[in-house]
């Protein structure tokens, strides 16, 4: 177990129990009351534990969390059929997908646009690891660069 306190925000501190998850406690007049319970990388959260509002980060953090695949099979079973990237307070996305070869293969702009696997031109991309570029927009107009790649199974 792990023990810490965020450093400009005393009142606030974590416990780490490895496998079982972190919980963010904060002090309200001597009485601990727990904030959030997380099971997630521990890196990803001791950045957002010692923010100077750490309260304030975990809530943020909740809210800009994006669901984004890393592999889609567009073969029109209703499962898995596009790329998209959403989120629940997300109001754009603006995404450019890239081939091997590094040439833009397809760009959409849109919170409910996708790519289905062919090219802006129409014509169909092959099986095969594409690279994104994604910027994203927040409902309280923030925006956040993601990048990764998306297997296309087919």
């Amino acid at each position: 177990m792990v023990r810490g306190t965020a450093t400009k925000a005393p009142n606030i501190w974590f416990i780490c129990n490895p496998g079982r998850g972190i919980c963010v406690q904060q002090a309200v007049d001597g009485t601990p009351k727990a904030l959030a319970v997380m099971k997630a990388a521990l890196t990803c959260i001791f950045a957002f534990l010692l923010s100077s509002a750490a309260h304030t980060s975990l809530a943020q953090a909740a809210a800009d969390s994006l669901s984004i695949p890393n592999v889609f099979t567009p073969n029109y079973d209703g499962v898995n059929d596009a790329f998209a990237i959403v989120g629940d307070t997300v109001t754009m996305v603006d995404c450019k997908i890239y081939n091997r070869y590094g040439t833009l293969v397809y760009e959409f702009a849109g919170v409910n646009d996708r790519w289905d696997g062919f090219t802006t031109a129409g014509e169909l991309c092959k099986t095969g690891v594409y690279y994104y570029i994604a910027t994203v927009r927040f409902a309280d107009s923030r925006e956040r660069t993601e990048t990764g790649f998306v297997q296309l199974i087919r």
